[in-house]
């Protein structure tokens, strides 16, 4: 059920059109506003949310932990409530914000993100075909995925035009639409050349389906990298994404500066990145060609 109230309805076009909020960011906001609504007409509390105090907003999220729901989805909920308070407290429709300072601790176990060592990366590449056409594309999304870290969406959608022949890197706009410019690795550059102009490609996509050249999906990725993942008898369960932590794995133990890796990846911030990493130092171009060193008995 969606609760309508006028000052309510006005912060949900002020993320819109001031703070120019997506609207599933919007949504999910709405969300949380409506939970916490539910929960004051269930508990027949009677208050408008800005006039709530500090124990009513503990008890509702104590009840969402009793649910079973995470802490990082409650505190998800605490960000989206606190912010829409503070959104009333500085027009004035009350005089404080109980929210602010107030956080829930997350004692759910940490995601450890899935890997392979540097042995498997080189036996997944050595297994890729590069005999025929089909195998080279198969064997370049392999390495891009690898030696540039990208989300899998991010490589289906790669144009021509992202690819600087100047610079070596590739553009790419990504999650939360978060522009970023990654150094492209020899062992991945000496192999793009070729196959744009094996493909004869000059615009549009830099990957289409062999079958009416549509747009690569996520699903079509990920049979590649698992047909190749069987060749190179890795364990199952090897995906793209696993290819991505495998990329900011390896960084890791090259000494990459966290911040660096977080950029490279596309974060919004280190601490996005932390949940894997550790910090360490060099720069951003060095970052990318230090897995020349792996890629380099494939040349």
């Amino acid at each position: 059920m969606n609760y309508s109230d006028p000052i309510i309805d006005g912060y949900y076009d002020y993320c819109l059109s001031i703070k120019k909020l997506k609207q599933t960011s919007v949504n999910d906001i709405r969300c949380s506003v409506n939970k916490l609504q539910q929960y004051l007409s269930a508990n027949e509390i009677y208050e408008y949310i800005w006039n709530l105090e500090l124990s009513i907003f503990v008890q509702f999220f104590s009840g969402l932990r009793e649910k079973g729901e995470r802490g990082t989805g409650i505190s998800k909920q605490v960000s989206h409530l606190r912010s829409f308070v503070d959104y009333c407290w500085r027009a004035e429709y009350c005089n404080k914000n109980p929210l602010i300072g107030f956080s829930i601790k997350d004692n759910s176990p940490q995601y450890q993100p899935r890997f392979l060592t540097i042995d498997e990366v080189s036996n997944l590449i050595s297994s890729t075909d590069r005999k025929t056409r089909l195998g080279r594309k198969e064997r370049l999304i392999v390495l891009i995925l690898y030696g540039l870290g990208l989300r899998t969406s991010e490589l289906c959608g790669i144009k021509i035009k992202d690819i600087s022949i100047d610079e070596q890197d590739l553009f790419v706009k990504g999650k939360f639409d978060i522009e970023r410019r990654i150094p492209i690795p020899d062992g991945v550059w000496v192999e793009l050349p070729a196959y744009l102009h094996e493909a004869d490609l000059k615009r549009g996509l830099l990957f289409r389906t062999e079958h009416k050249k549509r747009k690569l999906s996520v699903a079509d990725v990920g049979v590649v990298v698992k047909k190749y993942s069987a060749f190179a008898k890795l364990e199952s369960g090897v995906t793209p994404k696993s290819l991505r932590h495998t990329f900011a794995s390896h960084l890791i133990g090259e000494g990459i500066d966290i911040s660096v890796i977080s950029m490279l990846m596309g974060h919004k911030s280190p601490k996005e990145t932390g949940s894997y990493l550790h910090a360490y130092e060099k720069d951003v171009r060095a970052a990318a060609f230090e897995f020349d060193k792996i890629l380099e008995d494939e040349l």
